[in-house]
């Protein structure tokens, strides 16, 4: 198998999943982006808008879009930030953090039957393989 075969399987894949990811966030009324944007705000209340951008590898108007969606949703609480009144801090209100741990177990679940035809080895081996991946994919981007 050459490196554009390689390739190729690799966007067949991602295809797959992102597909699969769509219909299931579908049934949560949310979408991957919206996902991980609120994994991110759970896990660091009070991050800005400029950093889940960065973290979401997405422009910040596409992240305000996302965002304000939340916010409309009643997932999201938006709080100007003390020190410079430019800056709102991002938090999950009570339901977003509800929502997200429901929506967080049933992915756990989807993952697992994704990965269940794998040894713990095998998926050892492939984690350690993507990393490198990812570890120059991500160097190839910086320059």
């Amino acid at each position: 198998m050459d490196e554009n075969q390689l390739y190729d399987l690799f966007i067949k894949t991602y295809l797959l999943l992102s597909d699969g990811d769509r219909r299931f966030f579908l049934r949560y009324q949310l979408s991957q982006a919206r996902y991980y944007a609120m994994i991110h705000i759970q896990n660091e209340p009070g991050i800005s808008l400029t950093e889940l951008s960065k973290r979401l590898l997405c422009t910040k108007g596409n992240t305000t879009r996302i965002l304000n969606s939340l916010e409309q949703d009643g997932l999201l609480i938006r709080q100007l930030d003390a020190y410079d009144k430019r800056v709102y801090l991002l938090k999950l209100s009570e339901n977003g953090h509800i929502k997200l741990n429901q929506v967080k177990s049933e992915y756990q679940k989807l993952n697992e039957h994704r990965f269940n035809s794998f040894s713990p080895e095998e998926l050892k081996r492939m984690a350690k393989l993507i990393e490198i991946l990812d570890k120059d994919l991500e160097g190839q981007l910086k320059t």
